[in-house]
């Protein structure tokens, strides 16, 4: 592959690679913030619903560190890929679909946030957004895309 085409996937995997560390880091604060100093995150601890605040509290920042993990295993698996000479690695297609299900939690959790932190009179639902099924849906449509390339790029490399 040309010089170009190496400098731009190294870019793109750099940025996915960047984005991904400041999201875990992100969660990280906000949730373990949450946990140890509720106050200074506007948490109040409800004794009815406090295992619903918790839930959606460390469901955010294990979905949001998944996530960021999983990026970071398809940079990885990319990047060993290609200096294989495979542009587009097997591993992949289950490391996007795994992505698509922790994104499905951490926009699910992140969506139900305002349970954290209503006030104690306040009445407390969650709330599943159809933009939070569209978002994982589109994953897994990436994933499939991506199980295709695959496929092509494998038949590619068989002819003469």
């Amino acid at each position: 592959m040309r010089k170009n085409s190496t400098k731009k996937i190294y870019t793109v995997l750099g940025v996915i690679l960047f984005i991904s560390t400041v999201n875990a880091l992100h969660v990280t604060i906000q949730g373990i913030g949450g946990l140890v100093s509720p106050d200074s995150f506007g948490i109040q601890w409800l004794n009815t619903d406090k295992w619903m605040q918790v839930t959606v509290l460390v469901g955010r920042m294990v979905g949001g560190l998944v996530f960021s993990a999983l990026l970071y295993a398809f940079t990885i698996n990319t990047v060993k890929g290609y200096k294989a000479g495979v542009l587009f690695p097997r591993k992949n297609f289950g490391i996007l679909m795994a992505c698509s299900v922790a994104l499905f939690v951490y926009v699910f959790c992140y969506d139900n946030m305002q349970l954290v932190g209503l006030p104690n009179d306040a009445v407390r639902q969650i709330e599943l957004d159809l933009n939070t099924v569209i978002s994982s849906l589109t994953f897994v449509v990436f994933a499939l895309m991506y199980k295709v390339a695959v496929k092509v790029s494998e038949e590619n490399s068989l002819t003469i």
